[in-house]
């Protein structure tokens, strides 16, 4: 478990409090309390999780201060091992939040990066300022944080326990910490955001014979990362690679594709197609990168709604004229030698 101060004001860690010279703890408060600022308004928040070889035992849970999950994954969500995977939050400003890691296994979350499993940025990572980190060494590993700039948290006693949390099909039994804060009844809840409908987007790869040194990205708004694969290392030379995200309908989006060595991929197809839904549908191709030889990096972009299926232009039956129309044609062997 991991506890902290948001801001710059100090570290709050298992048992001790540090703080600035200028600001002195408080011994009395029972509860952790939180200085919100400038309430009804909402802070996006980015976690920037990490998965190791084995994602489809990785899920987690955020929720708000009335110990109601706001947002989940289930176990089985994430398909790739060991890459970073962005996930984005829009909530109430100067509210207090738990998120809690977990692994169905219970053997932690075993990244090759050196980095915590998960890390949660106060507006994107880019900006550098770190609410809450954790490093899942077991079945779960929790850490609160202030959606805000400089949201405080104060030093207090916390409940004693919380109900079981288990996911909805492998069921194991996890122990997560409780509430930080009590209800604050005049802050909104993250459910009175608008709400936006999520779809799957089907991204197809096509590797060459360096697979390790191939990188790809989605960008929202034209600069957010959101999902990123740094290396494919763990594919084999010439696989198809078949990446499922959720997306935002509506929203425009950015797919990046790099290579490190900046020749492109040896390839004679497209390298990356973009699909609407869980399929690879030609009618509901949303965007493709076709030059292989792109050197460093190349991109495509598109708005994420559902492409319109092409209505077939067959003629009828009727006016399909018949064999008997067309001339008697000959087919000839025409041999070719090349002297090299």
């Amino acid at each position: 478990q991991v506890r902290f101060l948001a801001g710059e004001v100090g570290v709050l860690s298992e048992g001790t409090a540090t703080f600035a010279p200028s600001i002195s703890p408080t011994s009395t408060p029972s509860v952790l309390t939180a200085v919100p600022t400038a309430p009804g308004s909402y802070e996006t928040v980015v976690m920037v999780l990490i998965t190791d070889r084995f994602p489809r035992e990785i899920w987690w849970q955020l929720r708000n201060n009335e110990e109601v999950v706001i947002q989940s994954v289930t176990p089985g969500t994430y398909r790739n091992a060991s890459i970073r995977i962005l996930e984005t939050f829009r909530l109430a400003n100067g509210e207090t939040y738990e998120i809690t890691v977990l692994d169905t296994y219970g053997d932690g979350i075993d990244s090759l990066f050196g980095e915590p499993d998960a890390t949660l940025f106060l507006g994107q990572p880019s900006e550098g300022q770190v609410l809450a980190s954790l490093s899942a060494s077991g079945s779960s590993s929790t850490a609160s944080f202030v959606a805000s700039e400089g949201g405080v948290l104060l030093p207090g006693t916390y409940p004693s326990s919380r109900p079981t949390t288990s996911p909805p099909s492998y069921s194991p039994s996890t122990t997560v910490k409780p509430s930080l804060m009590p209800s604050i009844s005049n802050i909104p809840s993250v459910s009175m955001s608008p709400t936006r409908t999520i779809v799957i987007v089907t991204v197809l790869i096509r590797l060459d014979l360096y697979p390790l040194g191939t990188g790809f990205q989605v960008l929202q708004n034209g600069t957010d990362i959101i999902y990123e694969v740094d290396t494919f290392s763990s594919y084999n030379d010439y696989d198809e690679v078949l990446l499922q995200i959720e997306l935002y309908s509506g929203e425009t989006y950015v797919l990046v594709l790099t290579d490190v060595g900046c020749s492109g991929l040896s390839l004679l197809v497209p390298p990356l197609e973009a699909y609407y839904g869980e399929s690879v549908d030609d009618e509901m191709k949303l965007a493709s990168i076709d030059d292989p030889d792109f050197g460093c990096s190349n991109s495509t972009s598109f708005v994420l709604v559902q492409p319109s299926r092409v209505p077939s232009s067959t003629p009828s039956i009727s006016n399909i004229p018949t064999t008997s129309a067309y001339p008697t044609q000959t087919i000839v062997v025409v041999t070719v030698l090349i002297r090299l």
